[in-house]
């Protein structure tokens, strides 16, 4: 499946390497896609605790790249606005 449209995964993997003294912090991947961003700070040994997007089909390739019930955190499918801005 393809990974990371929106934010290819080298340049996630620039900007986490040059945050290196956050590697014990955890990451929320808002507006996840496929979860390209994920898998850049995935590699620089970042946790993604939870994946936010609206698409199903993004959710279930989510879920195969990063499984379900594994250790990367939960998948939220929903809008943004009906979470935040009630």
């Amino acid at each position: 499946r393809q990974v990371g449209n929106a934010v290819p995964v080298f340049l996630a993997q620039a900007i986490a390497g040059k945050l290196e003294w956050l590697l014990k912090m955890k990451v929320i991947d808002l507006f996840a896609g496929c979860g390209g961003l994920a898998l850049g700070f995935k590699n620089e040994g970042f946790k993604t605790t939870a994946f936010l997007e609206w698409e199903q089909p993004c959710i279930e390739t989510l879920i195969e790249n990063f499984g379900r019930g594994g250790d990367e955190g939960k998948f939220i499918h929903a809008d943004i606005e009906k979470i935040f801005f009630k």
